[in-house]
């Protein structure tokens, strides 16, 4: 092959390689299995507590509270302000359905819990009433919403083992 010829054919083969190369350089790092399907993960909110969940103001769906606040397995520690006394309050959800609850420093009278129509429902050995709510997540706070009663705030979560 001449010379001039060799140099059109070198720069033919150039021509027609160059997509390939420009999409293998475009080409992403390959996803280990099992991380393909994670979820993106939203921002904290500043100053927010670690345990507030994340993203828009909103009342959180019941799989959101199974996710977030009422976890398998787990007895959630909910330290709260009744918004009517202003006194502080415990909640602990435990396994089973078990509930004790009270005000802070006070006696248990939590008996069982229990969701209903995406609402948390709570039933108590010394008041007859069931008490049903829902968790409003608004700025950096969360509240226990019961039917009727203003926004109590949530001070604390913690998760601990049976």
């Amino acid at each position: 092959m001449s010379q001039p010829r060799a140099q059109c054919g070198a720069i033919l083969l150039a021509a027609c390689l160059a997509p390939w190369s420009a999409m293998a350089q475009d080409a992403k790092e390959p996803v280990p299995p099992g991380l393909a399907a994670a979820p993106a993960t939203c921002g904290a909110r500043p100053e927010a507590p670690q345990w507030l969940p994340c993203g828009p103001d909103r009342v959180l769906s019941e799989a959101e509270v199974k996710t977030h606040i009422v976890k398998d397995g787990m007895v959630t520690k909910i330290v709260g302000t009744s918004a009517k006394s202003g006194k502080r309050y415990f909640i602990n959800i435990k396994p089973g359905g078990k509930l004790d609850t009270g005000l802070e420093g006070g006696v248990n009278i939590g008996k069982s819990w229990k969701f209903s129509n995406g609402k948390l429902c709570r039933d108590y050995y010394r008041i007859t009433d069931v008490h049903c709510g829902v968790f409003e997540l608004a700025g950096t706070a969360l509240y226990l919403v019961d039917d009727g009663d203003p926004r109590s705030p949530i001070n604390s979560i913690e998760f601990t083992q049976p």
